[in-house]
């Protein structure tokens, strides 16, 4: 589509992104983002409703994703939930946010880590956009609150809740 006539230039990212990444990117003047989210991840007991124990407890290595340009490098029911990588891009070597907080011992440790990353990027999607207000953005939506099935994708709350 023609990004200049649009309602808005863009939407996303849907990948995890340093925090400053929003307060000092730069949309479009008077843009409206009408989708942005962040990547998901269920609470330990909405997990164990979706995959069985075996399979969580063998949870994704650092830089591990599921829609990279590659194979899949998580285990199979990881993947089949679209297990999106905590990486900045899709490459191993990238830092892993998860993993920034210490290797974890445990399935529940990497969930609960996981958890941790997901609220620092939400408040600073939501803070980026706030100290920006009617500067050069005018709004935003987050995208999928809750997801329509047992994912991994871009939800705030997982199905369950």
């Amino acid at each position: 589509g023609n990004n200049t006539v649009a309602l808005s230039p863009y939407d996303g990212p849907y990948r995890i992104q340093p925090p400053e990444y929003f307060l000092t990117r730069s949309p479009r003047e008077g843009a409206f983002n009408p989708e942005v989210g962040n990547v998901g991840m269920p609470v330990w007991e909405s997990l164990l409703e979706m995959i069985n124990l075996e399979a969580i407890e063998d949870f994704p290595p650092p830089g591990g994703d599921a829609d990279g340009p590659g194979p899949p490098t998580v285990h199979p029911l990881w993947a089949f939930h679209k297990y999106i990588t905590h990486s900045e891009n899709t490459t191993v070597d990238e830092a892993d946010h998860v993993y920034a907080y210490g290797k974890p011992k445990s399935a529940q440790q990497f969930v609960q880590q996981a958890s941790v990353v997901h609220y620092h990027q939400y408040r600073a999607i939501i803070e980026g956009y706030l100290t920006r207000m009617w500067k050069n953005s005018t709004g935003m939506i987050i995208w999928k609150t809750q997801s329509p099935w047992t994912d991994f994708r871009g939800h705030l709350y997982d199905y369950f809740l």
